[in-house]
């Protein structure tokens, strides 16, 4: 069920860390700007598309720099871009298969780019700026090119294609 605007909450906000901030911070503060603002499920999508990126950018970029997100809602987009301070990545991790069950990490950036209509990186002198958006109804585009059988796994987070003979095994 889509969620009417209230034209009294703000449709910006920025959300500012230093590590070792946590990401959760981050994304408790983004949850509570989204939450009347758009559908439960975009929601969840966009805060973990953010709790990934941030998580990145605490992990990988210098610890003396802050970290910044930026989000916007209106009535096309939910726009989230994330500025750290780091000396980035290679852009071109975002258009790589997906990755390997076995490996260790690796599956952010695919996640965020599953989960989000658009993904593009920017890298700066100092920083880089990771840019994603999803549309504020309707379903994530992993959903769209998997149908019915992505399910979300409440107890870690975790979205994936599940075949449909295990799906009549899960809770609803």
């Amino acid at each position: 069920m889509a969620r009417r605007m209230p034209s009294a909450h703000p449709t910006n906000v920025v959300i500012a860390c230093t590590p070792p901030s946590r990401s959760a911070d981050v994304r408790a503060a983004a949850d509570t700007f989204l939450r009347p603002l758009i559908a439960d499920h975009v929601r969840r999508d966009v805060l973990l598309a953010l709790d990934e990126v941030v998580s990145n950018a605490i992990q990988y970029a210098p610890a003396d720099r802050p970290i910044v997100a930026r989000l916007s809602v209106d009535k096309r987009q939910v726009a989230v871009a994330v500025e750290d301070g780091g000396e980035g990545f290679d852009p071109a991790i975002l258009n790589a298969a997906r990755p390997r069950p076995d490996a260790e990490s690796g599956r952010g950036l695919y996640l965020v780019r599953a989960l989000m209509d658009g993904v593009e990186v920017r890298l700066g002198h100092p920083g880089t700026v990771v840019r994603f958006v999803r549309q504020p109804s309707g379903e994530s585009r992993l959903a769209r090119t998997h149908g019915r059988s992505v399910r979300t796994w409440p107890r870690i987070g975790l979205l994936w294609p599940i075949p449909p003979r295990a799906q009549r095994r899960l809770p609803t």
